[in-house]
């Protein structure tokens, strides 16, 4: 399988799901340096739906809810750390994804399609 490479625009905005809470926000003017982009361990694993990237903290923690699984639509994503990351993304060539802002519209679907089983 080839290595993608994700490029990150500055300012984002991003849809956080707190898997201890089940709490959906969206956080705006995420730069660089923000706490976000710390949690992520390169080589990590991402998830894709239409042209929304969902990336999960890699680091595992203690959580009252392991039994709980989440789903977008039908998919499951599979979350050890304690959140999911939800941005939107376009693709530049077969080996490079530009990491966009999730909009509100895109935000407003994950929140109606995200359900816990």
């Amino acid at each position: 399988m080839k290595e993608t490479t994700l490029a990150f625009s500055n300012e984002l905005s991003i849809g956080v799901l707190n898997c201890d809470t089940l709490e959906l926000t969206r956080i705006n003017h995420v730069k660089q340096d923000h706490w976000i982009f710390k949690t992520f361990q390169v080589p990590f694993d991402w998830y894709w739906q239409e042209d929304i990237l969902i990336i999960a903290s890699q680091r595992v923690v203690p959580r009252p809810n392991w039994h709980r699984k989440i789903y977008l639509e039908e998919q499951e994503i599979e979350c050890y750390g304690k959140y999911l990351f939800f941005f939107q993304y376009h693709t530049i060539n077969n080996q490079a994804l530009l990491v966009t802002s999730l909009n509100l519209q895109r935000f407003e679907k994950i929140k109606s399609q995200l359900w816990y089983g």
